[in-house]
């Protein structure tokens, strides 16, 4: 059956199929590269900004808490320049609340 017409017929279309899947591919990977991995940067480098606030917060406190001495809560810029932008696609924590989630 190697002069079988149908099965060239089905080798073509396969062939075309795969050709047209390695192009989409192709297309994917660069969609990747040029639009979501730069993303992906920059909403890290804020997430880590705002982790680093966090840690420097959490430092002071366990300093204070050595020398035995009250922490002073943060000021109201202070707190607002570490929370996440409006426009960040990463939810809001208990760590963004002003009052660390502790009911007083």
């Amino acid at each position: 059956m190697p002069n079988d017409p149908y099965a060239k017929d089905w080798e073509a279309r396969l062939r075309d199929a795969a050709t047209r899947i390695e192009a989409e591919l192709r297309q994917a990977a660069n969609t990747i590269d040029t639009e979501v991995v730069p993303e992906v940067r920059r909403h890290s480098s804020n997430a880590l900004r705002s982790l680093a606030a966090k840690l420097d917060q959490l430092a002071a406190h366990m300093d204070d808490a050595r020398r035995g001495t009250p922490s002073t809560p943060p000021r109201a810029s202070e707190a607002s320049s570490s929370a996440p932008r409006p426009d960040s696609p990463y939810p809001r924590s208990a760590y963004d609340d002003p009052t660390d989630g502790r009911s007083e």
